[in-house]
């Protein structure tokens, strides 16, 4: 794979990295630390990269404005980018939350979370390892864990923040096969085993089937309470109906088939950051849906724990005062205590 990148020439690169960094920007800061390390980016091919990667965002502006601005095109561009910028507070809560168990604390956590220790060994792996090429590696790695660099994990985000560190391990392990044959078979069958049982105890807590509109998935019993709301929410809102899930859950309007009139799907602390809860508000006032849906969703990650009281309280006032509770599953939202639940709100009669 190294060999064959070497004859790749720097502008495709460069287009593919301007492409993932209009959406990711963890990948894309970890492509940038990993080039540079293998000494990719020197002279004129910084230049050819640099070039090639300014395509993509920049026809992405030009294709935005029209429908948007040139000002809210560029924050549409760089959104991802922004959104660190626009709640430091979130994010540090959100980045700093496995603190606690840091990766030099992995010996002292459940064994399942083999994990936390991602960071610490390919560390050890760039330490010893000379050539460039492999360094670049090490720092793409690196550098990709950062978002979970304190609770490293395979799961949830380390599904795929996770793999290229779990890829060097296994390659490092490969590498010593001959000298340790032993240790190396028993290491990786453990991975393995432990990997197929964590899976295994997930799915098997996914036991209700949640459908609609011909669609269906596997989920914990949480899904009882929005297969409630699915059933009720054509006795109220008409396949034309808009619907608006707050703070988040688009998948029940797709499930549902009732589209959003908004731009704004998700109103997590970091959207509202972003785009300014005044902005959203506002575009909800222009456009109301039929049909509101208050999930409980606790946001401790973000620093802010309920949407309604530590984040988007105008939102939720503007609700409540435009809006009609006509039922609820479950615990009420956005208190202490509940566990989960579902409120279906509807316009008031004009």
């Amino acid at each position: 794979a190294v060999r064959l990148m070497r004859r790749v020439p720097l502008p495709l690169p460069g287009l593919l990295w301007g492409l993932c960094a209009l959406t990711k920007p963890e990948p894309a800061l970890a492509a940038l630390a990993g080039c540079a390390a293998a000494g990719r980016l020197r002279g004129p091919r910084a230049a050819a990269f640099a070039g090639a990667a300014l395509v993509a965002p920049l026809g992405a502006w030009v294709l935005l404005v029209p429908a948007a601005g040139w000002a809210a095109a560029a924050r549409g561009v760089a959104g991802s980018w922004l959104a660190p910028l626009a709640d430091p507070q979130g994010m540090a809560a959100f980045y700093g939350s496995g603190f606690a168990a840091s990766p030099l604390a992995v010996f002292s956590l459940d064994w399942l979370e083999w994990a936390r220790a991602l960071p610490v060994l390919v560390a050890a792996l760039a330490w010893r390892w000379r050539s460039r090429a492999l360094l670049g590696l090490c720092a793409f790695a690196l550098v990709l864990l950062a978002k979970i660099f304190f609770a490293a994990r395979i799961h949830q985000y380390g599904f795929t923040l996770a793999a290229p560190a779990a890829a060097l391990l296994a390659a490092a392990a490969v590498a010593r096969w001959r000298a340790r044959k032993a240790r190396v078979v028993g290491v990786v069958a453990a991975c393995c085993v432990l990997g197929v049982l964590r899976s295994q105890w997930r799915a098997e807590a996914r036991t209700f089937r949640l459908w609609g509109g011909g669609d269906a998935f596997l989920c914990d019993p949480r899904g009882r309470v929005l297969a409630t709301v699915l059933e009720r929410l054509p006795g109220f809102v008409g396949r034309e109906g808009t619907l608006a899930v707050w703070p988040e859950g688009a998948m029940l309007n797709y499930l549902a088939r009732r589209r959003n009139p908004t731009p704004y799907l998700n109103l997590l602390p970091v959207e509202l950051a972003v785009w300014g809860e005044a902005e959203v508000l506002a575009a909800y006032r222009r456009a109301p849906p039929d049909a509101i849906v208050l999930v409980h969703r606790e946001t401790p990650e973000f620093g802010r724990r309920f949407f309604g009281t530590d984040y988007g309280r105008d939102l939720l006032a503007w609700a409540r005062r435009e809006y009609v509770e006509t039922g609820g599953v479950g615990d009420p939202p956005f208190e202490p205590g509940s566990v989960f639940g579902a409120r279906l709100l509807l316009r008031r009669p004009r």
